[in-house]
């Protein structure tokens, strides 16, 4: 898949196709994999946040920048944290994480659903 042919956007309906299942996944953070939409795994560069549950071969529906994501966290995150990915795609409250998903809009501990500003980018 070319980067070209990706554009997730907060009003995006979808152009990339999930390549696993990712049903049960609605509210992960995801990744760019190498025929389609995966879960992110920890400290790995998303792509945005999945808005849907595809199955393999789906259309992926992604918030890629913008407000009103709602991520699930994997530990506790304050709002106004910066946020980067743990595994299976669950939110964590930015450490030595170099990609960073976006900013905590509220407060929430593991398994809570928050809602974050998606705006990706890398710390050195």
């Amino acid at each position: 898949m070319s980067q070209s042919n990706y554009n997730a956007t907060n009003d995006t309906q979808g152009v990339v196709e999930a390549s696993t299942d990712l049903s049960s996944s609605i509210f992960s953070i995801v990744k760019e994999g190498a025929t389609g939409i995966v879960l992110a795994g920890a400290g790995e560069r998303p792509v945005g946040v999945l808005v849907n549950s595809p199955k393999a071969g789906q259309i992926a529906k992604i918030i890629g920048v913008g407000p009103g994501a709602k991520v699930i966290c994997s530990g506790v995150i304050t709002k106004g944290d910066l946020v980067a990915t743990a595994a299976s795609g669950q939110a964590v409250l930015r450490s030595n994480q170099n990609w960073v998903i976006g900013f905590a809009k509220e407060s929430g501990v593991a398994n809570d659903i928050i809602e974050i500003d998606v705006h990706i980018f890398y710390i050195a």
